[in-house]
C-alpha cells in the first residue's frame, strides 16, 4: 500500500508499506494503491476486529494477497498488481468499512476499483464526516455485481476538512466464507477552487463631483485557490474602452477585503454615471475562473452616480484630531461643525483641524492662540501650533471650522440624539 499526499503540487509520500514502489504522476491529493507486502499489520486472514495505520481504519475486513501461500481464497489480480503479488482491501459484513484519514483540504472527487469476489452481488455506500465519528452522510449508495475489477468514481465536493468511508451495507451470493467486496487503487482531488465575491461598493458609496472614488469588495476563496489576482474595470457610459485598475488587499489578508489600488479620478459634472465590474482570475483543483462581478460582466454592470454637494466645500472630510478626535458635518457652504462627547476629564487638551481632499491632507492649527480658557476661538493658519483647550473639560463640545473666513472654535454645549427614537 502506498499513500501520497500532495501539498502546494509537490507530492510527499506520508506512509509506505509496500516492498515495491508504483510511478504516479497526476493532480492528486491522495492516492492508495494495494500491493506488494501490505500492511504487515492487517492479517491476511478475516477479522471483525478494528484495524489502523496511521488514521486509516478497516473495521470487519482485512488486506488479501494473491499469493497462494497467504490467501485463503482465489482473489482476482486488481488493476495494479506486480507479478504474483496484489494486494487489496476485502470487506466481509454489512456495515464493514474502511475510512480515511483527516482530510484537512476536504473532499472532491474519489475514484476507486471494485470486485467482487464470487457471483452475486454486493452493496455498499460512500460516506463524510467532519469529525470521523457520528453522523456520516450518505453521498451516495451503489451496488456491483460483476466479477471483475472496474473502475467507479463519486464526487463529493466537501469543502472542510473531514473524514470518508465506503461502508458495505449488504451482498446477496458468494460461499460459504460469504461474499466479498474489494476495494483497491484510491485516488482523491481535492473539491474545485472557486471564490465568491460580495460587498461589492464604491468608496465613498455616493461620491461628489471632484472626488476621487475607490471600488471595494469582500472575496471568499474555497479549497485549494492560489495566485489570486483581481482587477475593476470602469467607464463613462456612452464610452467603448473599459479603464482597468489592478485592486489589493484591504488590510489583514485573513479580512479578505479588497480594494482599488489607485481610485477613479474625480469625475465631474453632477450627474456624470459611470459603470464598474470586477475580475477575479486564480489558480486551483479545477478552478471555476475566471470569476465576475456581476456574473455576467460586461453585459451587466454596476452603476455609480456622481452627485452635486448639498453644501460647498474644498474639502471631502474636515476632522478634528488631537487627545480625542471626531470627523465633522459639512452643515452649510464651507461650514463644517460636530458635537464631541468626552466620556473623561481631560486638561489643557491640544488639538487641531484636518482636511482631505483630491490633492491630500491639510492641518490647520493655530500659531497665536488669544485665549486657552474655555470658550476657544481664533483664526487658523496652515501646520500651525496645536490649538489648547484650557482647564478640565467633559461632556459635550461643539466644534466649529469655517473655511470660507478661516475662523474656528470650541465651546460647551447640550445635545441629545434621537437616533433611538422609533421613526425619528
Amino acid at each position: 500500500m502506498i499513500l501520497r499526499k500532495q501539498i502546494a503540487g509537490v507530492l510527499s509520500v506520508m506512509l509506505v508499506a509496500a516492498l515495491q514502489s508504483h510511478a504516479f504522476t497526476g493532480p492528486y491529493d491522495l492516492q492508495v494503491f494495494f500491493y506488494g507486502s501490505g500492511f504487515d499489520e492487517w492479517l491476511d486472514t478475516q477479522t471483525s476486529v478494528n484495524q489502523t495505520v496511521d488514521d486509516w481504519e478497516l473495521t470487519d475486513g482485512y488486506v488479501n494477497m494473491n499469493d497462494s501461500d497467504l490467501t485463503p481464497f482465489a482473489i482476482p489480480k486488481s488493476p495494479h498488481s506486480e507479478d504474483d503479488f496484489d494486494c487489496a482491501i476485502w470487506l466481509t459484513a454489512s456495515n464493514s468499512t474502511f475510512r480515511t484519514p483527516q482530510l484537512t483540504g476536504g473532499a472532491g472527487t474519489f475514484t476507486f476499483w471494485i470486485n467482487n469476489r464470487d457471483a452475486g452481488a454486493n452493496y455498499f455506500a460512500v460516506e463524510y464526516s467532519l469529525t470521523g465519528g457520528a453522523p456520516w452522510t450518505a453521498v451516495t449508495n451503489m451496488q456491483y455485481t460483476g466479477e471483475v475489477w472496474v473502475e467507479r468514481s463519486v464526487v463529493l465536493n466537501v469543502y472542510d476538512s473531514c473524514y470518508v468511508r465506503f461502508r458495505k451495507t449488504g451482498d446477496s451470493g458468494g460461499d460459504a466464507n460469504g461474499q466479498l467486496l474489494g476495494l483497491d487503487d484510491l485516488t482523491m482531488i481535492r473539491p474545485p477552487a472557486y471564490v465568491v465575491i460580495t460587498n461589492v461598493s464604491s468608496s465613498p458609496q455616493a461620491p461628489i463631483i471632484s472626488t476621487e472614488a475607490d471600488i471595494v469588495c469582500h472575496i471568499d476563496t474555497f479549497s485549494d485557490v492560489a495566485n489570486m489576482a483581481v482587477t475593476s474595470y470602469w467607464r463613462v457610459v456612452g464610452a467603448s474602452n473599459w479603464n482597468a485598475i489592478a485592486m489589493q488587499i484591504d488590510g489583514p489578508p485573513a479580512s479578505n477585503n479588497w480594494i482599488t489600488a489607485n481610485p477613479i479620478p474625480a469625475q465631474a459634472p453632477a450627474d456624470t454615471f459611470l459603470q464598474y465590474w470586477i475580475h477575479v482570475a486564480f489558480d486551483g483543483t479545477d478552478a471555476k475562473t475566471p470569476t465576475n462581478y456581476p456574473p455576467d460582466a460586461t453585459n451587466t454592470v454596476v452603476p455609480l452616480l456622481y452627485r452635486q454637494p448639498i453644501y460647498f466645500s474644498d474639502y471631502t472630510n474636515v476632522y478634528v484630531t488631537g487627545t480625542f478626535s471626531s470627523n465633522l458635518l459639512l452643515a452649510a457652504d464651507y461650514l463644517w461643525q460636530s458635537v464631541v462627547t468626552i466620556a473623561t476629564n481631560v486638561t489643557d487638551a491640544p488639538f487641531k483641524f484636518e482636511g482631505t481632499n483630491a490633492s491630500g491632507i491639510t492641518v490647520w492649527g493655530d500659531d497665536d492662540q488669544a485665549f486657552t480658557s474655555m470658550p476657544v476661538f481664533g483664526m487658523y493658519e496652515t501646520n500651525g501650533a496645536n490649538i489648547i483647550m484650557g482647564g478640565t473639560n467633559t461632556g459635550h463640545l461643539l466644534f466649529t471650522f469655517d473655511e470660507g473666513v478661516g475662523e474656528y472654535s470650541a465651546q460647551k454645549c447640550q445635545y441629545a440624539s434621537f437616533d433611538n427614537w422609533t421613526n425619528a
